[in-house]
C-alpha cells in the first residue's frame, strides 16, 4: 500500500461519537465539562446511557450545561459537582461527594486545565498553572479513585 492510500483509508476510518458503542450502566466523571471538548464528551456519555458527572469550577455554569445536555436526549443521568482544581480542599470535597454518591467510577476524563493563566498562586500555594496540573493529573485522579474502583464481589 501506498502511504498516499494509506493516509486516504486512515482518513475515512476516523473515530467519531458514532463509534462510541451503549455506555449504560457506567459512570463518567468530566472535568471542565461545561464547554468545549468536556461538554461534548460528557454529552456522548450521557446521550449513550452514561450517568455522567460535571465536575466544574463554576457551579452555574455546570448546571447549564447539565440542562443543554438533558435538552439533546440525554438517556443517562446527568449531575454537576463543584471542583476548582486550584484547590485542594475543593479537590477533596469533590472526591468525598463521588466516594459517598458512586460505587465505583467507570471512567474519568481529566479534560480541565488553563493555557497560560496569568501568573498567580492557587490557594494553597503552588505556582496556578503548576497547582492545577498537579490537582488533574495526579491528586484529583488518586482522590476520586481510592474508595471507588472496582474490588472483587463488586462489580467489575
Amino acid at each position: 500500500m501506498s502511504e498516499a492510500t494509506a493516509t486516504v483509508t486512515m482518513a475515512r476510518e476516523r473515530w467519531t461519537e458514532a463509534d462510541v458503542p451503549g455506555q449504560e450502566g457506567r459512570v463518567a466523571v468530566v472535568t471542565g465539562a461545561n464547554s468545549g471538548i468536556g461538554f461534548e464528551a460528557a454529552a456522548v456519555l450521557a446521550e449513550r446511557g452514561a450517568t455522567v458527572v460535571l465536575a466544574c469550577r463554576n457551579p452555574d455554569r455546570a448546571r447549564e450545561a447539565v440542562a443543554r445536555i438533558e435538552a439533546r436526549g440525554a438517556r443517562g443521568t446527568v449531575r454537576a459537582i463543584q471542583l476548582d482544581l486550584a484547590s485542594l480542599a475543593s479537590v477533596r470535597a469533590a472526591a468525598d461527594e463521588l466516594r459517598s454518591s458512586f460505587e465505583r467510577l467507570d471512567l474519568l476524563v481529566n479534560n480541565a486545565g488553563l493555557m497560560m493563566p496569568p501568573h498567580g498562586r492557587t490557594a494553597d500555594g503552588f505556582e496556578l498553572q503548576l497547582g492545577r496540573t498537579i490537582s488533574a493529573t495526579s491528586r484529583s485522579p488518586a482522590w476520586c479513585w481510592t474508595g471507588c474502583s472496582p474490588r472483587p464481589g463488586r462489580g467489575s
